[in-house]
């Protein structure tokens, strides 16, 4: 389905207003559209140095800043996606299928580093919480 910008941006808007409740300050509240108009962006790599180039920031401090340290309720914000997601999907008959996403991951000690296969025949639930590796 092909959407004109304006209207992808007027959903954009309706779901971040559903999540501005859950920052206390306006500083984080602005931050968090910056964000995601960032991830949905054509920016190439999605790490904090790119989009903040992409914002016109001259240093990625704002990004990290937000999203080691500002507070909100992560387990509100899934839920209000779900609920955003289930209004705008929804069917009762209906299932969310995504399908496969994968890059080379290196390494044996970095977050979410096992690799995960979601087939007709098997499951793996990952909810918003990583892969930690166990501490040694």
């Amino acid at each position: 389905m092909h959407l004109p910008v304006n209207l992808w941006e007027q959903e954009l808007l309706s779901l971040h207003t559903r999540l501005t409740p859950l920052f206390h300050h306006a500083s984080p509240q602005q931050r968090s559209l910056a964000y995601l108009r960032g991830l949905l962006s054509d920016v190439e790599r999605k790490n904090s140095w790119q989009l903040a180039e992409w914002l016109g920031e001259h240093s990625p401090d704002g990004i990290q800043y937000f999203l080691e340290r500002a507070r909100w309720d992560a387990e509100a914000a899934r839920d209000i996606l779900r609920d955003y997601v289930t209004d705008h999907l929804g069917d009762e008959q209906g299932i969310l299928i995504i399908d496969e996403t994968g890059f080379i991951k290196k390494g044996t000690h970095s977050a979410g580093v096992p690799c995960r296969w979601v087939t007709a025949d098997t499951v793996y639930g990952q909810d918003r919480r990583l892969s930690l590796p166990s501490p040694e």
